[in-house]
């Protein structure tokens, strides 16, 4: 194979060497062609014509040793291409299937992928929706990705893989072979030695027992082969014989290494995701597709930062594709500081506005549109205080009772979750207005069926609820009850695959289109949109400032009463960190006669500032394992 490739070298060198000359030829005679004829008296024309058939001659004699070349250069390849086919498939039909279970294991993306198990999850919610609108028949399947991985015990020890492993033993190897069968794919992660032949046999050998086609190849090296594009043209072809349409390579680093598995895995959903949106985008007109639209690009938009992280300033984070405004969203756009809110039921569209003049100017543009337009001079919310497990999305009521009675209680809200002071002091958070009808301001939640007091609200006398986010409250546990807490209670927040999870504050701001998740003591963990924000003055609030407004599914609302408190959540986008950054808290719906109105938070940062303001020495607040 070395002598064959060298004489290829040796033959390609030649053949550009030909070529080179011809088209030397073909210039210079087009350039002795117009000097002659410009420059030679008539008389010599017949001179001219036998030097030019003799050029010709030369060209024709040239260019059909060119051809030649050609020729031998294209078989040539294929004939090497042929070689490597051939020295795969030469190998014996019968391979010992020990061996060959002791090269590979399997990878669980879970435990080693924390950012694409979540968005797969996000893909599951998604999918579970848009579900009533397209039929099993019309609906495509997405398929995972399996991950197998090749490597030595050194490399499993130097990048800590041990605990995310499991033995490929002879069952686990069976029922990997019915993966090419159930048409789901495979990424295989690969650590290659200096041994080429050996690793394209450990590929062909696994491509015989799992079909590999339209799978995916990490390519793992040092770099030294990193840098060496003969070796990875090799291992490129190798992929291609098997039929895997997605070859990377990378350095051996673990956070590198992740980082790729993320992305080549997280590219398949994006794939899938855009497919099924342009066929809902081609339903618009005759199906009522709005709200799948909505949580599509929601979840795209995620993926795109995901993709740009942690670089989330650069121009590609902001070129998130942005769905065109309707001629609706246009008319609306023109009057948004006099439009206090606007939402949808079915088709008709609800309006509130400040003014009976913007009122008579939309409802003469939104003629050919149903709609119903009310004048208000400020936004109406219904607060959400009105059953769960402590203490995070935790029930609480306010005052002592039994078991059955407390579950019985509709009066409660939601504890957003533990935290700490930076005197240690364990402590909760929750809206205010939840306290404001409990004259003992205590709290009472349900531990493993018994009634207990927890602690009470700390005062904030100087809290005149002026804006919306003054509406949160701090609850600090009583000291004996700390022990309880410590060892009943379970203080981390709760992600999506109810693990719990280290949580931080966070100081971005949420934007328009993001997706959020929060648990409450009444509707559990839900999925939500920010389907506006806005600075404003809303409900009792007298001063204006940013309020978020997050929409659900009607058939599973964002939130009810009972979730006043619940602690809107991010997964990070770090491909290794399975951290929640908590961006908001729950205060309120609007009150408006439509189903599933939106659903008020406020910035969660902002809410830990009035603490901070109105309560002495409690600076900063952390969640616990923070």
């Amino acid at each position: 194979m070395v002598k064959e490739r060298e004489e290829l070298i040796l033959l390609e060198g030649e053949y550009a060497a030909i070529k080179k000359k011809v088209k030397r030829k073909k210039k210079k005679k087009k350039m002795d062609i117009i000097r002659e004829l410009t420059e030679l008296p008539d008389e010599n024309i017949v001179a001219l014509k036998k030097d030019m058939v003799k050029e010709r001659e030369e060209l024709i004699l040239l260019e059909g040793e060119y051809a030649a070349i050609e020729k031998k250069v294209k078989q040539k390849k294929k004939k090497k291409k042929m070689d490597i086919i051939r020295e795969l498939t030469e190998l014996p039909d019968e391979i010992d299937e020990k061996e060959l279970i002791q090269w590979y294991q399997v990878l669980d993306q879970t435990k080693l992928l924390p950012r694409y198990s979540y968005h797969k999850s996000l893909l599951n919610w998604f999918t579970e929706g848009v579900m009533d609108i397209l039929s099993p028949q019309e609906f495509k399947k997405f398929k995972d990705c399996h991950i197998i991985i090749k490597c030595d015990e050194k490399q499993i020890n130097e990048l800590c893989l041990t605990s995310e492993m499991e033995e490929m033993d002879a069952k686990a190897f069976s029922s990997a072979a019915a993966w090419g069968n159930n048409r789901e794919d495979v990424l295989i992660v690969f650590f290659v030695n200096n041994d080429s032949k050996r690793t394209s046999k450990a590929i062909e050998l696994l491509n015989r027992h799992i079909s590999l086609k339209d799978g995916a190849i990490l390519y793992v090296m040092n770099n030294k082969n990193l840098n060496n594009e003969q070796r990875k043209s090799e291992m490129f072809e190798t992929a291609k014989i098997c039929e895997i349409t997605d070859v990377s390579f990378e350095e051996e680093c673990r956070s590198k290494i992740i980082t790729q598995m993320t992305s080549i895995l997280e590219k398949r959903i994006v794939h899938y995701l855009q497919y099924i949106k342009d066929d809902l985008t081609k339903r618009l007109r005759t199906q009522a597709v709005n709200a799948s639209l909505l949580e599509v690009n929601a979840v795209l938009k995620r993926l795109k930062q995901a993709e740009c992280y942690p670089d989330l300033d650069s121009e590609d984070a902001k070129l998130i594709e942005i769905e065109k405004e309707t001629e609706v969203d246009e008319i609306l756009k023109r009057f948004e500081d006099k439009i206090l809110y606007h939402g949808y039921n079915d088709d008709r569209l609800y309006i509130i506005v400040t003014e009976e003049s913007v009122k008579e100017n939309l409802e003469n543009l939104l003629e050919n549109q149903q709609s119903v337009i009310e004048i208000k001079e400020k936004l109406e919310i219904c607060e959400l205080a009105k059953v769960g497990v402590p203490l995070h999305g935790a029930k609480f009521v306010y005052k002592n009772e039994t078991k059955e009675e407390f579950i019985a209680d509709l009066s409660f809200a939601t504890t957003g979750s533990l935290m700490r002071t930076n005197k240690n002091q364990t402590v909760a958070v929750t809206a205010r207005h939840a306290f404001e009808k409990n004259i003992s301001n205590a709290m009472y939640v349900l531990i493993e069926g018994n009634v207990v007091r927890l602690g009470g609200q700390v005062e904030q006398p100087q809290n005149k609820m002026e804006c919306i986010e003054d509406d949160i409250a701090m609850i600090e546990i009583e000291e004996e009850k700390r022990p309880l807490v410590d060892e009943k209670c379970e203080k981390s927040l709760i992600d999506f695959a109810e693990l719990a999870t280290c949580a931080r504050i966070s100081e971005r701001n949420l934007e328009k289109g993001d997706i959020v998740h929060k648990r409450g003591a009444k509707t559990g963990l839900t999925t939500g949109v920010v389907k506006d924000i806005k600075i404003q003055a809303v409900g009792r609030f007298r001063k204006p400032s940013r309020v978020i407004y997050i929409t659900g599914r009607e058939n599973k609302p964002f939130a009810e009463g009972g979730d006043s408190g619940s602690l809107v959540y991010q997964q990070s986008l770090s491909p290794e960190e399975n951290i929640l950054e908590v961006l908001a808290l729950v205060q309120g719906r609007v009150n408006v006669p439509i189903p599933n109105p939106d659903i008020i938070c406020f910035p969660f940062k902002e809410g830990c500032r009035t603490l901070y303001k109105y309560i002495e020495e409690i600076e900063p607040l952390k969640f616990f394992d923070s």
